[in-house]
Formats: C-alpha cells, structure tokens, sequence
C-alpha cells in the first residue's frame, strides 16, 4: 500500500510530539504465547474463519493473534520411488507446492469456544483447511503505545518441532520502539542434525556398494548417509537421511564422514565435503547438499503473486554426516528465528535485531562436520527509523573436521543467508544491515583444506505490506503538552496498515467541558492541526478502508496556564567599570501549571552583540546581580514552569565613558557639578545622590534617584538650583 504522507512533514511532527516525556513499557525475555494449531477451518469464503489449538488457556476474546503456517511444502523427489514428493523436480528442491507453508496472518480473536478460537474475518483465499503432514501454531500478539527493550533483551523460545511451537518474535507498536537491548531469535528456526546422537555408522565406503550410497533419500533405519537438517518439508516425507537437502534444510553426508550441508533460507546453503580420502573412488558426489535457497528467481518473499505472497519462513538446520563407533560427528546448526514488528518508530538505542543460523559447535576429529543453520527472517512493517539499528540474519557457520590419521574427512557447508523485508520502498540508511556470510567448516590437519563453494549472505527486500486481516493498525501519538499561549502542532501520524489504499478519515474530540465524543466539523484529512486550545483536549482518528472501520487509541493534549507578569526592573546608568543595582522583580509572577514553582535564566545582549545569550544555568532565584561593565547592555529573564515559558520586558543599563583626565567623583565635597556652565543636556555630580531641580522661581522641575549624572535636554538656557536630599544646593547654568 503507497504511503501518501509526506515523510519529511511527518518525521518533523512526530518527533516533535514524542520529545514531550512518554510512559515507556519495559520489556524482555518472552512476550508471546504460542499454542499448536490442530485444524484451520478456513473452507467458507463469506462466514469468519477459526482455529482448533491444542489449548485456548492463554488466549481471549480481543487478543491480536498470527496465525503461522511452519511447514507442509511438497519436496522435489526426481524420482516417484519416495513419497509423498513431486519426481519432476530434482531431489530436495521446493517443488511449488508449498500449500499453506509460509502463509502468516494477523487476526483478531472474536469468540471463543473451547479450543476453537473464532477470527473477527476470514483468512482463505490464503490459509485454506490443513492438509495432511501440516504444521501451524497461533501466537498471541503484545500491543503497545510505546515500549522499550530492556538491557536483558527480547526473544521466543526455540522452535520445538514436538509442540508444534515457538520460534517467533512478534509485537504492534503505536508509537516508538526503543532498542536499549537486543531482539534476538538466532538458532530458534529448525533444527540442525544430531550427529552426535545418531545410530552408529558401520557400512563403510561408498565404493564398497555404489548403488546402496547413491542415493538422495533414505530412511531412518537405512544407515547409508547422515542426517537432514529440518525444513518446511511435509511432516509426512519419513526419508530423514541421505544427502539430498530437505528442501531449506541442509543434507547429510552420504557414506563414511562425508559432511552435511548448510541449511538455507533466501539464499542457499553451501554442500558439505566429500567421504574420507581413505575411501577408494565411489560415488563421485557424497556431500550433503545445502538447502535450497528460498528466494529463487522470486519463487517466496515477494507482494505481487497471489500463490506465493505472505510467506515467511524459519532457518533450516544443518545437516550431518555418519557417526563410526571410534569417533562423534557434530550436529547441525539450527536455524534463525522469525521477527515481525508492526510500528511507527524504531529508535535504535543499543540493540539491535538478530535472526542469524545457529554456528557448529565443536571439531569432529576423525569424523564429519556439520552444516551450520540457514539465516532467519526479519520483517519490519515500520514507518520510520532513529538512531542506528543492526540487523543480522547471517547464515552459521559450517563445522570444522580433523584427523589423527593421513585421510581427510568432510567439513560442513555454511548456512544459507536470511532476510530483511522492510515496508517503504528503499533501505534506510540507519538499518545496518549485515550482508556478512557464515563460514564453510574447514578440515583443520595439516595442511588444511577448504574446497566448499563460497558461502552466501541474506537478502534486502522492500515494499513489504504485512497480512492484516479485518483490522486496520491505524496509530497515533500517546499525548502532549502545552501552554495556552501556544499554538499545538498537528497531530501527524502515518497512513494506516491493510485497507485497500483507499482510506476515509473522521476525526472526533472530547474535553473536560464537553464530557463527550463528537465529530471534527471538516477534519477528515489523516492529520489534524487543532489550533490553539484553551482546555485539555482528547482525540481519536476513526479510518474506514475496505469496509472496515478503526477507530484510534485516545491522544491527549494537556493545556497549562500560561505564565504571567514576568516583569523585571533592571534600567541602570552607571560609569564604566561599575556594577550595577541588583535585578528584581518589578511584579508578582503567576500562572503555570506547578503552583507557584518556577525556574529562572538570565539573559543579557552587551551593544557589542548581535543577540541574547544565557548568563545563568536554570534556577529558582528571581533575581540577578551583575557583575561590573563596560558597555551597555539589555536584560531580560526566561521563566519556566513545566512546558511553559515566558519571556519578560527588556530593561537596559546604560554604561558612561568616564571624562579622561578629570573624574569628578574624586572631587570629594562639597556638591560639585561638572561641567557647568551645563552644555549638551548633560552633566555630572561627583558623587551619587538624590535630589530635585529647581528654576530660580522655586519651582520644582525635575526628579534624581541615586545617579551621579542628569540628562536635562528638556531645560532651556537660564539659572537652576539643584538641592541634594541631604540639604546640600548648587547653582548651575544650562547653555545652548
């Protein structure tokens, strides 16, 4: 679905809204529930489709689930003696029938009954009814308004082919997703081989019987070849060994140490060494071949085919070779996990996102090395991104093998590389994405030997569009907070997930005053500026698309009291080099949302500046006491109160050149004035005083408050006595 937000007007917006404080939800280690689906009743295309799981305990009328449909894909056979396969495409391949492989959904819980769980639509014609040798599981989805990944970080618990359960990370996130940790599912997709606990091999070479070692498939008790590694094949395929993949799960070595081979996921795993060198020729291939790798000329993670869009699938597991009584092969690496994540933001804080194939641990001295697991899936459904996010879905690293004796015995393939499937149309730049490989094993005795194909690394897809079924994800921001001196920003969000592109909007409010929801007269765009507002506000975005309507959480605007008479008296006149009177007050200050609590900067802007500067760190202190001077300088103060502040009146101090060669205020007494007879409208008394001007009639003219100077521009020529509050009288003349 286009996105039709401009996404510079909306980064710009929404970031600005989420920079008021937000309640973030820690959380960590499992947040899902998982439970085995036994039959998807999906046959009625106009009636509400359900699931039977093994237990409905953990699941509730309104839960957001995903219905994942693990594994049931028919396997190529190239011959029509195995079964159940298709033998026109070649051994181990995916033979394009994957059924509901891979399909996932997102779902909502409407009734529930017993261990039948009612979706809110239907899920066909994607998801049909379960066939024969199909697994699914439903995953109870977490939704939150903004949530932040712990230090201990995020996963699922492994893949448990028994259960039928587990491996997948999911979670909604309206606003913003912090990573302080990591999410991590490396190694929770299919099973690697158990070599180590496989079923002593006795048989020999492959040259001792060619025709008994050729083969691709074997089953369990036909001890001519290695283990498989677990793949999406139908549960129903019983041929477990042999050195044909298991489609995305890597093969196993045929005859004596042969290695087994990666498993995969979009890219294909890498085929494992041949049978020890201590055999004679016999069957020229013996390797475990690597699984097949998924994303093929646009075979799966693609939008735009019906039969193959909406799939999804777990690593394979590495597959193994032969275990002789002297020695213990290692197992195969399992392979990576599954992440989906619906959201607005993902600010990377730390943690990043893996979903790397499992590594073999360990070196199979005298025997075979394993396959390393094939890559996960990392689906991001996101608008946007904060900060710098790893994500991984590396494929393992194939095992390494030795030898106390002169022969060579196979390595194990690397894991095939995963995938990043991300909504929008490019990669942005602050997903890291890792296009790293994993490592083949190498046979580690001297000298030693590497002669696998070269590994290959996960894939990048774009313009992913995740399966919302009968709902809409339709986010805004939680709240925030203003004076009612400002003007709000617009409540940006983004376009809403699922619909059919053709999305109708209905803004509505309410308020402490009004008690009540109503629609917006005229605001029916996808976002909404509210002007300015005298009163906490609520409001909800009601999207109709496709004939369903979604009605938003509740966003808040909280209105605070603006600040007033944030006044101060600073105006001074002083000589250059003094300090001037202490700044005050010059009224009560009022308003606010704290009750009175208020913090305090003093800014000043010296003439030889071009603009105000911070003279003071915040505080609580209302005044200010300057220090000396010597050019003259506005003031003003910044109150704050919450997410309110105020700007105060400017008041100036006026700073005088002292007269060179002559300061009159080291005349001492008595009163002197200079100059006098007084030119210009100016003059000056040797010390600070305070009096009043009079005209030779007696009358009073003019004021002084505590200066030691007089501009007097509003007095003609003529005789003047000024008289000092302490009696002292001059007599002075003013000039033109």
């Amino acid at each position: 679905m286009k996105r039709t937000i401009s996404l510079l007007v909306f980064f710009t917006g929404f970031i600005v809204q989420q920079s008021y404080a937000q309640v973030y939800t820690p959380i960590s280690g499992v947040i899902n529930d998982y439970v085995s689906v036994t039959a998807i009743l999906s046959s009625q295309d106009w009636n509400p489709d359900s699931v039977v799981v093994v237990s409905a305990t953990d699941f509730n009328v309104g839960d957001t689930v995903m219905l994942y449909c693990v594994k049931g894909a028919t396997i190529g056979t190239g011959d029509p003696s195995y079964t159940p396969g298709d033998p026109l495409y070649p051994a181990g391949n995916d033979a394009q029938n994957p059924r509901n492989t891979g399909r996932y959904a997102f779902l909502l819980v409407s009734e529930k009954i017993g261990n039948t769980l009612v979706f809110n639509t239907i899920v066909n014609p994607g998801i049909r009814p379960m066939g024969a040798g199909e697994m699914a599981q439903l995953i109870r989805v977490r939704s939150y308004r903004y949530a932040n990944v712990t230090a201990a970080g995020l996963t699922a618990p492994a893949w448990d082919p028994i259960a039928g359960t587990g491996g997948v990370v999911t979670l909604f996130v309206q606003g913003i997703l912090r990573l302080d940790g990591d999410i991590d599912v490396s190694g929770d997709g299919f099973k690697g081989a158990q070599g180590s606990m496989d079923t002593e091999y006795a048989a020999g070479c492959s040259s001792t019987d060619t025709m008994s070692f050729y083969e691709p498939f074997y089953m369990d008790g036909e001890l001519w070849a290695g283990l498989k590694g677990e793949g999406i094949t139908d549960t129903q395929f019983l041929y477990n060994r042999g050195k044909a993949s298991n489609i995305n799960g890597g093969g196993g070595g045929n005859g004596l140490l042969a290695g087994g081979g990666g498993g995969s996921n979009f890219t294909a795993g890498i085929r494992g060494g041949s049978e020890s060198t201590a055999c004679s020729s016999g069957v020229s291939v013996t390797g475990g071949d690597g699984g097949f790798d998924l994303g093929r000329s646009g075979w799966y993670y693609i939008n735009n085919n019906l039969d193959r869009t909406d799939r999804i699938f777990f690593g394979g597991g590495g597959g193994s070779g032969t275990r002789t009584i002297a020695s213990t092969s290692t197992d195969g690496g399992n392979g990576g996990g599954i992440v989906v994540i619906v959201a607005e933001i993902i600010y990377g804080n730390g943690g990043g996102i893996y979903a790397d194939g499992e590594d073999v641990v360990g070196i199979a001295v005298n025997a075979a090395g394993a396959g390393g697991g094939g890559g996960g899936c990392i689906i991001l459904d996101v608008t946007g991104y904060q900060g710098t996010i790893p994500l991984s879905s590396v494929g393992g690293d194939g095992g390494n093998s030795s030898s106390t004796g002169t022969d060579t015995t196979g390595m194990g393939g690397a894991g095939g590389g995963g995938i990043y499937w991300t909504s929008g149309s490019s990669n942005p730049p602050v997903l890291q994405t890792s296009f790293a490989t994993g490592a083949n094993g190498v046979f580690l005795s001297a000298p030693p030997y590497d002669p696998l194909e070269s590994p290959r690394s996960p894939f990048q897809q774009d313009d992913l569009i995740v399966p919302l079924r009968g709902f809409l994800f339709n986010p805004l921001p939680t709240e925030y907070t203003v004076c009612s001196d400002q003007d709000p920003q617009p409540i940006y969000t983004s376009d809403p997930r699922a619909g059919d592109g053709t999305d109708t909007y209905q803004w509505i409010d309410s308020s402490s005053t009004q008690n009540y929801w109503a629609d917006i007269t005229g605001a029916v765009d996808m976002a909404f500026d509210p002007g300015p507002l005298s009163d906490t506000t609520y409001y909800r975005r009601i999207v109709t698309s496709a004939g369903i309507s979604d009605t938003s959480f509740r966003i808040a605007i909280y209105v605070h009291p603006s600040i007033t008479n944030n006044i101060i008296s600073a105006s001074d006149t002083i000589y250059s080099g003094d300090t001037p009177k202490l700044f005050e007050p010059a009224a009560t200050i009022g308003g606010g949302p704290t009750g009175g609590y208020f913090t305090y900067v003093w800014q000043h802007q010296p003439d030889s500046t071009g603009s105000f500067t911070d003279l003071t760190e915040p505080s609580e202190e209302p005044g200010y006491q300057a220090d000396k001077l010597t050019n003259s300088t506005n003031y003003r103060r910044i109150a704050f109160a919450g997410v309110c502040e105020s700007i105060s009146n400017e008041d100036r101090v006026l700073v005088l050149d002292t007269i060179t060669g002559m300061d009159i205020r080291k005349f001492g007494e008595p009163l002197a004035i200079y100059p006098n007879p007084v030119a210009e409208g100016l003059f000056y008394f040797n010390k600070r005083v305070s009096g009043t001007i009079y005209n030779m009639m007696g009358q009073k003219l003019m004021e002084l408050d505590d200066t030691e100077y007089a501009r007097i521009p509003q007095l003609g020529e003529g005789f003047y006595i000024f008289r000092s509050q302490e009696g002292e009288s001059i007599q002075f003349i003013v000039t033109e």
